[in-house]
């Protein structure tokens, strides 16, 4: 297959995803709230934009609502750990 068959999707369709897998709504990902539902969603968020579109830390807090980097990163971390677990 031809690498242009395979673009990387954009930011929000990314998050559109996410949200709906959690059952969460689109704007839901963006709360600053830390109840387990919204914050898995958002690290998943993170872990797939880091992954599949070449944005930066500093980028993707912003497309989330306004996170700084380190969030972003510990976000990640959090999400592979969960995923390593089997969680």
């Amino acid at each position: 297959m031809r690498d242009y068959l395979f673009a990387p999707r954009p930011m929000h369709v990314i998050i559109a995803q996410v949200a709906e897998k959690h059952g969460l709504e689109y704007s839901e990902i963006f709360t600053k709230q830390r109840a387990r539902r919204y914050s898995w969603a958002r690290q998943e968020a993170m872990w797939r934009l880091a992954k599949e579109v070449t944005a930066s830390l500093p980028e993707i807090g912003r497309a989330l609502g306004g996170f700084d980097h380190t969030t972003v990163l510990h976000g990640i971390r959090r999400h592979e750990a969960r995923m390593s677990a089997g969680s």
